[in-house]
């Protein structure tokens, strides 16, 4: 297909979407302001039927209001006479004020009179007596102050609704009290609705909100509206709409429903002008099309074509020495002439990138950093003889390769997350290890930069590469450095703590010998000195356990008891916000060990504990169970034997440690806390303890989640 004809095509498709895209703006526009004109119409009448049913409760309230007040209903109430009855509480009255049920009430417990009266067929009836009820306790709910005004509602009875008014009885003096309250009740019964239908000329219904006549889609949006009023509308087609509104009976429940069927003239007329528009469009939009066809292929398509049978003759030549000629179109023969010199641009550009190749490739070939290339599956497109020297092969030899061929299993799960972050577009700088061809490790720095296609999608990676091996091996010499000078530090501090205790021991033994020279009563004080020395003696037994590692478990030890002692050490220096759970096993068999390296083994790991949750507070769970070494156990805990062991978990809410702190918790001098709050001995010492009782350790922790060291302990046989 030509460019004449898919010009000519593609302006006919666009003219053609562009009116039907007027026509649905349009339509949508005129139907909306039509059918916001059309719920405004139905709205008014809904509020219309309202209005009439307040007015005929108001007018109700004044008739009650009225016979309330006469001195000879006061009388009835009081002696029941029957010529009251006689001469007012006949058909031919309440017919005239269209009341169905008059009762008269003394107090708010007895009735004095309740007739039903059946205006059709002119008799009398009983008044049902769920109905008297009903109303009964409507009276009963109403205050003293609410009745004198007059109080009015909606009733239902079965199927039946009852507009209601209820009013106390009083002396047409106005002075005296209430001997009890007349109700009357006017029965919405279809002609009485069909005779408030012709006042506001809308015919309508009300049922119960139950009723299968209103829809469940308009049911439950009315039940649930928090508006005083709900009223909403559905549409049952084009040519009609009903129009539902809520009412609230005497307690103010949500009870009955208004609905009015009405028609659709609005929405008729909006669709009626709607395709007015639409024809009055297609005749205008035809018109236009033709005259823009013609004007299009007189006034640009055919210079146009006549310059791309030039464009591709000067393509098939490819000679860029070749120029164009003008079309006799201005605007065209000014795109003559920006192509001929874009050629002319080009053909000096052709030259510049060729001698920029030669130079760029040149310096990356002696760059002194290694660069590497890789595709979206991170197989290698390209590195410099640099990186090559590196990892021990040639350039020629890596290509193709992946980059998981150049490292252990641990730097592939390090290398997968990199790649993913890179597809993410993070660059950030970081360290990695690569395993040479002979095998031994290269530490290097990598700076990263991603590859996008035109779609702007991941296609690779390249980076720049620097051998940091030597700087690696000065910072671990540094590291050796300062551990020495910690434990100088180290060495310091214990000899003050050392000098503090012996100072007491001598100060106690003097006092002592002074004591045993006069009368012989140095026992107290001997004993001090004896509970001094033994300080001593456990201060230095903690700075052995954090070097001798094979020291023999010295007897047989109830570890639970141990645990116990332990705790009760810890317990005064757990600050309030921490709780402390403790469920010991006294039946655990006896471990092989010293009861002091089990105490200062749960010291060390409750103190780490009671660090992670200072700030914030939580639970320090300890437990000891015993336990079976099985092999699957033995398969995931490391170092476990099988056997039977006993089984200490110390499990706290605080903080939380990431993967790279678990990796080097346990290495002595390792510590997360700044300051001089703990030199990174406590868990070199526990890994020590339990290595000499021939046990193991698992750590389960995350950040946020809390820490759970459970220590594996071999039983006695």
């Amino acid at each position: 297909m030509t460019l004449r004809q898919k010009t000519m095509l593609w302006t006919t498709v666009l003219l053609i979407a562009s009116m039907l895209g007027v026509y649905g703006i349009a339509q949508k526009l005129i139907i909306r302001d039509f059918l916001i004109l059309e719920k405004q119409r139905a709205d008014q009448r809904m509020e219309s039927i309202r209005q009439l049913l307040q007015s005929e409760l108001n007018q109700l309230r004044e008739v009650n209001s009225d016979w309330s007040v006469w001195d000879d209903s006061y009388a009835f109430i009081q002696d029941g006479n029957p010529e009251f009855i006689e001469a007012n509480l006949q058909v031919t009255a309440f017919r005239v004020i269209r009341v169905n049920l008059p009762i008269f009430m003394q107090g708010l417990d007895v009735i004095r009179y309740a007739t039903l009266f059946d205006f059709s067929e002119e008799t009398e009836l009983p008044a049902p007596g769920e109905l008297l009820e009903t109303v009964r306790a409507f009276v009963r709910s109403q205050t003293a102050d609410a009745l004198k005004e007059g109080t009015t509602g909606l009733l239902p009875h079965g199927e039946k609704i009852y507009l209601v008014s209820a009013h106390a009885i009083l002396p047409s003096s106005g002075e005296g009290d209430s001997r009890g309250a007349i109700v009357f009740c006017r029965l919405l019964s279809e002609a009485e609705i069909q005779r408030m239908a012709g006042i506001v000329l809308q015919p309508f219904s009300i049922v119960r909100l139950e009723n299968p006549s209103v829809p469940e889609d308009i049911r439950r949006p009315l039940m649930q509206s928090r508006d005083r009023h709900p009223a909403l509308i559905r549409r049952e087609g084009p040519a009609q709409l009903t129009a539902y509104a809520l009412l609230r009976d005497l307690t103010g429940r949500s009870l009955f429903v208004i609905q009015a069927p009405m028609p659709r003239p609005i929405y008729a007329q909006g669709v009626t002008l709607v395709r007015y528009f639409m024809v009055a469009l297609y005749v205008v939009g035809t018109g236009l099309i033709l005259v823009m066809l013609f004007l299009l292929g007189r006034m640009a398509l055919n210079p146009l074509s006549r310059l791309s049978s030039e464009v591709k003759r000067i393509a098939q030549q490819d000679n860029l020495s070749v120029r164009l000629s003008a079309t006799g179109a201005h605007e065209l023969d000014t795109l003559v002439h920006m192509l001929n010199k874009l050629f002319e641009h080009l053909q000096q550009t052709q030259d510049s990138l060729r001698q920029s190749e030669r130079k760029y490739r040149g310096l990356i070939e002696t760059l002194q950093e290694g660069i590497w290339v890789v595709d979206r599956d991170a197989c290698t497109t390209y590195v410099n003889p640099r990186m090559a020297a590196m990892l021990g092969y040639t350039a020629e030899a890596m290509l193709g390769k992946h980059l998981f061929d150049f490292m252990d299993e641990r730097g592939k799960a390090l290398c997968a997350r990199n790649l993913e972050r890179r597809e993410q577009g993070s660059n950030e700088p970081h360290e990695f290890e690569f395993i040479r061809k002979r095998g031994d490790r290269i530490y290097t720095m990598i700076e990263t930069v991603s590859i996008t296609d035109e779609k702007d999608r991941y296609a690779g990676a390249i980076s720049g590469v620097m051998d940091i091996t030597d700087r690696k091996r000065t910072e671990q010499a540094l590291m050796n450095s300062q551990k020495l000078e910690a434990i100088g530090v180290l060495a310091g501090g214990i000899a003050h703590d050392v000098s503090n205790i012996v100072m007491g021991i001598m100060c106690y033994g003097e006092l002592a010998l002074h004591q045993l020279q006069k009368a012989g009563l140095a026992t107290d004080n001997v004993e001090e000195v004896l509970r001094t020395g033994r300080r001593a003696k456990a201060l230095v037994d903690k700075i052995l356990a954090s070097r001798q590692t094979n020291k023999p478990p010295a007897e047989s030890a109830r570890i639970h008891v141990a645990v116990m002692e332990a705790l009760n050490m810890l317990h005064a220096s757990m600050p309030e916000n921490i709780k402390v759970q403790c469920n010991l096993d006294p039946s655990c068999k006896p471990v092989r060990a010293d009861p002091l390296q089990i105490v200062q083994l749960v010291m060390n790991l409750c103190t780490n504990a009671r660090r992670a949750m200072r700030e914030t507070g939580g639970i320090l769970d300890v437990k000891l169970v015993p336990a079976a070494a099985d092999a699957a156990l033995c398969k995931a805990v490391a170092g476990l034997a099988p056997g039977p062991h006993v089984k200490l978990s110390v499990r706290d809410t605080g903080c939380g440690m990431s993967a790279e702190t678990q990796a080097h918790i346990f290495e002595p001098f390792f510590t997360t806390r700044e300051g001089a709050d703990g030199i990174g001995l406590g868990l070199s010492v526990v890994k020590n303890i339990v290595a000499q009782l021939g046990g193991a350790i698992a750590l389960t922790s995350a950040p946020g989640k809390g820490t759970l060291f459970e220590i594996y302990l071999p039983c006695e046989e």
